[in-house]
């Protein structure tokens, strides 16, 4: 069963990967058809908005993990925040949502038993095909700058599903003496007058 889960996670990645190589050529047309229709300002402003609400719903999968959990991927979506906030173009921003989406996929397919350090080489490996891709195609542009956008963002997506995969934490029950300054009764065996 872990190996057809393993299997089925590794198809998703390659999928998606696929898609993102797949799209190269008809990016291009498209954002010249978004800035024109919507204008920098409010391109920008979507590209925002969906990076806000990403990082909503991942605060909420935090949360559900508790509180520790949630604290992580606030300084973490913090630090992405910070990086996205100097970019000026807003479709670079969106190498972010792109990469991390990569970086949660890597890290579900590969989280059991493959080290976090080669789950970043493949990361950082599709970022940079993606961009050598683009080198290659006349109307685009392949930079080193993407590339470590990518990396940023797909290191961002594995450090969230690091955080996101970690054992829920579980509230500290406390042994206070019940009345009388008594230990609480023990398992039920016990109260009931029953021996092992």
């Amino acid at each position: 069963m872990a190996d057809s889960n393993t299997w089925h996670g590794w198809a998703l990645v390659l999928a998606y990967v696929l898609c993102i190589y797949l799209s190269l050529p008809f990016m291009r047309p498209l954002l010249a058809r978004l800035y024109a229709l919507l204008g920098p300002a409010a391109l920008s402003l979507a590209v925002n908005g969906v990076l806000g609400l990403c990082a909503a719903l991942l605060l909420l999968a935090g949360l559900r993990r508790g509180p520790g959990t949630a604290a992580a991927l606030l300084l973490l979506l913090a630090a992405v925040g910070w990086a996205a906030s100097r970019i000026e173009v807003p479709e670079e921003r969106f190498h972010f949502l792109e990469y991390g989406l990569l970086g949660l996929l890597v890290h579900r397919a590969g989280s059991r038993g493959v080290p976090f350090l080669l789950l970043l080489l493949l990361t950082i490996l599709a970022g940079a095909v993606d961009e050598a891709i683009q080198y290659l195609l006349p109307d685009r542009v392949g930079e080193l700058r993407d590339v470590a956008l990518n990396s940023g963002g797909g290191l961002a997506g594995l450090c969230a599903g690091h955080l996101l995969r970690r054992p829920r934490q579980r509230p500290r029950q406390s042994i206070s003496p019940g009345p009388g300054g008594r230990r609480p009764p023990g398992p039920w065996w016990r109260r009931r007058g029953h021996r092992r």
